[in-house]
């Protein structure tokens, strides 16, 4: 009888954990950003932005693009080996705001096609 009690008590603290850790992923995940609220204020911090690929091309083992949004357009790189993208697609990036040369740019972590 005590294992049965001991069985229940462990399924729901194992199911109001799993509850908690979708809660805190909600609270903590990146909002989206409009490209032309990148500034010089973002440097060094994560943005997560949607927009339409434009001049993509890969050099040696960096892919650089153009992110455009309604709003404006910036320079995205990537380091990931396995990224495949064609300009005209939807994508949404998450990366940290860096300059290059005195331009902002987005150095990608996270790359979903939309």
């Amino acid at each position: 009888m005590e294992e049965k009690i001991l069985l229940k008590v462990a399924i729901i603290c194992s199911l109001l954990g799993i509850l908690i850790l979708f809660l805190v992923d909600e609270t903590i995940s990146l909002k989206e950003s409009k490209i032309e609220s990148i500034d010089e204020s973002k440097l060094d911090q994560s943005v997560k932005v949607k927009g339409i690929v434009n001049n993509f091309r890969i050099i040696k083992s960096l892919k650089l693009f153009e992110l455009k949004d309604e709003t404006g357009k910036i320079k995205v790189i990537s380091f990931d080996k396995d990224l495949e993208l064609t300009n005209g697609a939807l994508i949404e990036v998450e990366g940290r705001v860096t300059e290059y040369r005195n331009e902002l740019e987005i150095e990608a972590s996270k790359i979903k096609v939309l």
